[in-house]
């Protein structure tokens, strides 16, 4: 099931391996949730430099998830990831309870 910052469906069709299939309503993360996958993108991010790469790009805009916790218009929560640009960005720079 897809995740999101808020419930949220998306408008469109999904590109799947095969076809494509309608948006489905998403599923809002919780907070330990949001900090067990930016953990996970740290520990990737640690994983490809140990593997020898130089560098490692993550894609964050058109509508991904990091995009979609920068978006305000895309958020419905009421905790910290919500609002100013410095909330919204918590998940982009890693942060989770940690930058009150």
């Amino acid at each position: 099931m897809p995740v999101a910052p808020s419930v949220i469906a998306a408008v469109g069709s999904l590109h799947k391996l095969i076809n494509k299939v309608e948006s489905d309503t998403k599923y809002q993360l919780e907070i330990e949730e949001i900090l067990e996958i930016v953990e996970q993108f740290r520990q990737g991010a640690k994983n490809s430099l140990l593997a020898g790469f130089d560098s490692v790009e993550t894609h964050g805009a058109f509508g991904y998830l990091i995009d979609r916790f920068l978006q305000d218009g895309s958020k419905q929560r009421t905790d910290e990831y919500r609002g100013s640009i410095e909330n919204r960005s918590r998940f982009l720079f890693g942060c989770g309870h940690c930058c009150g």
